[in-house]
């Protein structure tokens, strides 16, 4: 009798585990991955309080710590598209990712208002409601506004909630607020606009992202900046400012006035190409080859500075050589393979960017380069029919 207790009592334990453990997993979700992972790169998990080797495909969870060696580099990839090149020597740690709560645009439709009139709205009502028939509001507020102005807003209360449920919805983009610290290093990101709401705290200051692409890093007693898209926000204990495209913050404390320190980036990566056309036609696949040189922002002659290239894109079915490194004039030619995107997607707009980025923690004075492509995918087939007797039948009329 008392193994049988034990037996149930054991079984409820591991139960209880088991709900606690699913519990705690889906109140930490995944918020990143690794990517393009060199060198030694070192994962401290704070779920599992333990220290594991970094490598690409890794999960990341809020509290994980990422560290790289003296040849060690690593991309995190949040959820929403965002990414930060973590360079050698340094550690960044995830202290928060969560998802901010959806968005919807409304818009009446001649269904809507029709199901509002049968459902007992008055026939005024409706009325004043089609002079906004069509026109897409980019959240509740303003819809509800739009709806108050013509109707007033005893009524509107009133119908409040009949009005949002019959109303016709669209999802907003995910959106994700990221707070990450930078404890020691120097790390690359590129934040997309309109998806992310991302902080970034270091020893010496304190970082607000937009959509932005950006280089900073910090020594623990200095702190540099530079902005190549967009724009940032920078405080320390002294001064506020923000950055714009092509500015950039020299060697700066925690006590030194930012305005003081700001100059702008002197060199630029150049990418060019003799075709910035892809033709998919006839070939599942496409050898694309482009040339990056190291510019003078200002005066356009060509920089002499080696150093290694991180190369990324935002088109998946793309792949680049396993190491790229400018030469002694500060160039390189890039072969790359390009296949055409999987049948089965229908996101694809035709265009492609690649960005090129100095793979080092002390390139803040080489703003990254990008270049943008074109792809003329094939037309689609019209399929046709033929009849026993011969004639052709379009299935389309």
């Amino acid at each position: 009798m008392r193994l049988l207790k034990n037996i149930s009592c054991l079984i409820s334990l591991l139960i209880c585990e088991t709900c606690f453990l699913f519990h705690a997993w889906a109140a930490d979700p995944v918020v990143a991955s690794l990517v393009q992972t060199t060198g030694f790169v070192e994962i401290v998990l704070a779920r599992a309080q333990k220290n594991e080797t970094g490598k690409d495909g890794i999960l990341l969870h809020v509290g994980d710590v990422v560290r790289t060696g003296r040849n060690g580099a690593t991309t995190v990839v949040f959820r929403g598209g965002s990414q930060t090149r973590i360079f050698e020597n340094s550690e960044l740690k995830i202290e928060g990712s969560e998802e901010l709560s959806s968005e919807y645009s409304y818009k009446f439709n001649e269904e809507n208002l029709a199901q509002l009139k049968n459902e007992g709205v008055p026939g005024e009502v409706i009325n004043k409601l089609n002079s906004i028939k069509g026109k897409l509001f980019k959240n509740e507020n303003t819809f509800l506004f739009a709806i108050e102005q013509r109707i007033g807003k005893q009524e509107t209360n009133r119908l409040k909630g009949l009005i949002l449920v019959r109303a016709t919805k669209f999802a907003e983009e995910r959106t994700f607020r990221h707070r990450l610290k930078l404890v020691a290093g120097a790390i690359w990101g590129r934040f997309v606009r309109g998806r992310q709401q991302t902080q970034i705290y270091s020893s010496t200051a304190t970082i607000g992202v937009k959509g932005t692409v950006f280089r900073l890093k910090d020594d623990g007693q200095e702190a540099k900046i530079s902005v190549v898209e967009g724009e940032v926000s920078v405080k320390n204990d002294q001064s506020f400012i923000v950055l714009k495209a092509g500015q950039r913050l020299q060697a700066f404390t925690k006590t030194d006035q930012l305005k003081e320190k700001l100059v702008t980036i002197p060199y630029r990566l150049s990418l060019q190409a003799s075709n910035y056309q892809l033709d998919f036609d006839e070939l599942q696949e496409s050898k694309f080859r482009f040339h990056i040189q190291i510019v003078d922002v200002l005066h356009g002659n060509n920089v002499g500075l080696s150093g290694k290239i991180y190369l990324e894109s935002n088109y998946y079915n793309i792949q680049f050589p396993e190491q790229v490194i400018l030469n002694q004039s500060g160039s390189v030619r890039v072969p790359v393979q390009i296949r055409r995107p999987h049948p089965s997607d229908r996101k694809f707009d035709g265009k492609i960017v690649i960005w090129a980025v100095m793979d080092g923690a002390n390139y803040d004075e080489v703003g990254e380069g990008h270049i943008f492509l074109n792809v003329k995918m094939p037309g689609k087939r019209k399929e046709i029919m033929i009849d026993a007797d011969g004639r052709i039948i379009d299935p389309s009329e």
